[in-house]
């Protein structure tokens, strides 16, 4: 009995071990979890008339490049759907009309002669498709309303260290900017009248 005895209390030791080097990795390696962040702005008399909710997601350089050169690896192939455009008034989006609704706004990886490219989709009803602490989420289905490149200006400096939606009065019309790492994205949204 003695030896069976030092051979349990060796794989108790060993397991318990092991356990505790796993447990230490795991809290090394955890990152915090993305949440859904809101951006609002009142037009003329309209509170909140243009809204996005957006998920803060962690500035990742590696995973970013593999997004605007198209790699050929999971970043690299997949719509990215990153924020949620809430209209309660008429807008343009360069020529195309944005009624008011719910819209997706997706950043698609480049491709082999074609630029990274910003979408927005029309989404049917007012559900919320994005998900707190997923990052994967999936582009929610509708009509392609817009779609042209993506050209993310690069900064010496990082502007933000998770992903964050400005939007902004300009003279005309609402400035809709994406801080992300180095990184800096413009669309202007024009007020239909």
């Amino acid at each position: 009995m003695p030896g069976k005895s030092k051979l349990i209390f060796s794989v108790t030791t060993t397991i318990m071990i092991i356990a505790a080097a796993v447990a230490v990795c795991l809290a090394s390696q955890s990152r915090e979890q993305t949440t859904i962040q809101t951006a609002s702005l009142d037009v003329k008399d309209k509170k909140a008339a243009i809204t996005v909710k957006y998920l803060d997601l962690p500035w990742g350089e590696k995973t970013f490049t593999y997004i605007e050169k198209g790699d050929d690896n999971y970043y690299g192939t997949r719509s990215w759907p990153f924020a949620r455009l809430i209209t309660t008034v008429p807008v343009k989006l360069e020529d195309h009309d944005l009624t008011p609704g719910n819209y997706a706004l997706v950043i698609n990886p480049a491709k082999k002669g074609q630029t990274m490219a910003m979408t927005v989709v029309q989404v049917s009803g007012d559900g919320e498709f994005l998900q707190p602490g997923n990052v994967f989420v999936e582009v929610p289905t509708g009509k392609t309303i817009f779609s042209a490149p993506a050209t993310f200006e690069t900064g010496d400096k990082v502007l933000a260290d998770h992903m964050k939606v400005v939007l902004g009065q300009a003279d005309n019309g609402i400035t809709l900017t994406v801080l992300y790492g180095n990184r800096k994205l413009n669309r202007l949204l024009v007020v239909e009248k």
